[in-house]
């Protein structure tokens, strides 16, 4: 009989090398095998008829909760297809036909303003998925990208694609969109005052939990002291920097906002451990995810070093959990100066045990058993091969 105590975390060789964010969303693209033909008129334009791409994307296991894909690194890879179709849209047989000065506009959308993603089923790790993206609605202004993503099920014959993740994205360039004339300009402060970075301190790794959510070591993160207390309040704050920052000296861009607003430690997780009572590990998959793009860098091409993160628990109740995440960074992207909203999130989860994110994946030589408890057997993931 197994002991309760024990859990399942995954496991690393010593030679297995970790990704960055910008390598786990590296895309193949794929040409259509149905290439539309039809073309539609919208007023004025003559636009092509609802295009779709496909790409294909591996998915690394460092990028996991568990053994499953973590839902915001999701996000941003589909982002990042959204990005991709409308750079090779002009180029394509179906994107030829815009008038010069409409793919011109096409090519300047670089900003995924909002998306909206639903989860439909887990996702498998250390495989390869399918994304097909297909153009809802392409316009000067704005282009509204709706994008699925797709997995082979093993163990089926023949074999089934699945869809994983479907959900919408709209895409902008912010700077030259029409500004709103307000005199003078309105900048609403933070809800609560932002704790200054100089005086948090380094969050320990039973706070993040580095064994069972993997991905969360793509981080560093410093907490104020007043942490433990706002967490008996469902509040979660935190100063967030890409753990490789001092080797790579690259910060977070808008496009890493999926994976950004929805990368911290279950206020009630936290709770318990800072408070001495160990680990129970849950499992928190999402159900819908939502998230706002407010602002940009000061610097596009540097993009922030450090982004403040506020994550409310608005509710749980019968096995769900929902939350708001804000996401705050100064101009100079240091943490430093006058603080601006850079983003802003909701997200719907569920509350399970961990034990159902490895259910029906029997034995796997990459999974090792350590008490909960004790973690000094278990080998910490570390982006030591960047």
């Amino acid at each position: 009989m197994s002991n309760p105590s024990l859990e399942r975390y995954p496991a690393f060789p010593p030679d297995f090398r970790f990704s960055t964010l910008d390598e786990a969303c590296k895309l193949t693209f794929c040409p259509s095998p149905q290439p539309p033909t039809t073309p539609i008129t919208s007023g004025p334009l003559s636009l092509p008829p609802l295009a779709a791409a496909y790409f294909s994307a591996f998915l690394p296991r460092d990028w996991c909760i568990g053994f499953v894909p973590h839902g915001g690194y999701i996000s941003s890879l589909l982002t990042q297809a959204g990005l991709e179709f409308l750079r090779l849209l002009p180029t394509e047989s179906w994107g030829t036909t815009l008038i010069p000065s409409f793919r011109r506009a096409l090519s300047k959308h670089i900003h995924p303003l909002k998306f909206q993603m639903e989860f439909l089923r887990r996702a498998l790790s250390d495989s390869t998925c399918t994304i097909r993206v297909q153009a809802t609605k392409l316009g000067v202004s704005y282009s509204v990208l709706s994008l699925s993503l797709y997995q082979l099920t093993p163990n089926t014959t023949p074999p089934l694609h699945h869809e994983c993740c479907t959900g919408y994205v709209t895409y902008t360039n912010i700077p030259l969109s029409e500004p709103v004339k307000t005199n003078p300009t309105v900048v609403l402060p933070p809800e609560y005052p932002i704790f200054p970075l100089s005086l948090c301190t380094p969050a320990t790794s039973n706070r993040t939990n580095t064994f069972w959510r993997v991905c969360s070591n793509k981080l560093t993160y410093y907490v104020p002291p007043t942490s433990t207390q706002n967490l008996a309040l469902g509040l979660v704050e935190q100063w967030v920097r890409w753990a490789d920052y001092p080797q790579r000296r690259v910060g977070f861009f808008p496009r890493d906002m999926g994976y950004i607003c929805d990368m911290y430690f279950p206020p009630g997780e936290a709770l318990l451990v800072a408070n001495g009572f160990g680990e129970r590990t849950r499992w928190y998959p999402t159900l819908g995810y939502e998230v706002e793009l407010k602002s940009l860098p000061g610097d596009e091409s540097v993009g922030w070093e450090w982004l403040f993160m506020r994550v409310e628990t608005r509710g749980v109740r019968g096995g769900r959990l929902d939350v708001r995440v804000q996401v705050w960074g100064s101009e100079e992207g240091n943490g430093e100066g006058e603080m601006r909203l850079v983003a802003r999130g909701s997200q719907v989860c569920l509350v399970v045990p961990g034990e159902k994110n490895a259910k029906g994946r029997g034995a796997n030589p990459l999974v090792i058993k350590i008490n909960r408890f004790n973690h000094s057997e278990a080998r910490v993931p570390k982006l030591k091969n960047q």
